[in-house]
């Protein structure tokens, strides 16, 4: 009696082995972030499409956003360096001004 109670204990251990269930676990949690990746995905595609078709004449939603912000900030450094340049004083105008 004592050996099948022994048995039994060892393929318990087995059976619910802690390695075997975390593992277990984390491939079921990582298949579960896959699919929410993968509908995540599809409704950012999907609110695109959307954004695209509904404020098209609208150029801070959809495709043409990020061109429409290039152009700001391309714009914004052009005018940070033309008023650098300007700030800077050529060797012939600072010997004028001594």
């Amino acid at each position: 009696m004592s050996k099948v109670s022994r048995g039994m204990k060892i393929s318990l251990i087995f059976i619910l082995n802690p390695h075997r269930i975390f593992l277990a676990s984390a491939v079921w949690l990582s298949y579960f972030v896959y699919w929410l990746a993968d509908k995540l995905d599809d409704f950012a595609r999907w609110l695109e499409n959307f954004a695209n078709a509904r404020f098209e004449s609208w150029p801070l939603i959809g495709e043409r956003m990020s061109d429409e912000l290039n152009r700001y900030y391309a714009d914004k450094r052009k005018e940070k360096s033309r008023r650098e340049s300007e700030a800077i004083i050529p060797a012939s105008q600072r010997s004028n001004q001594k």
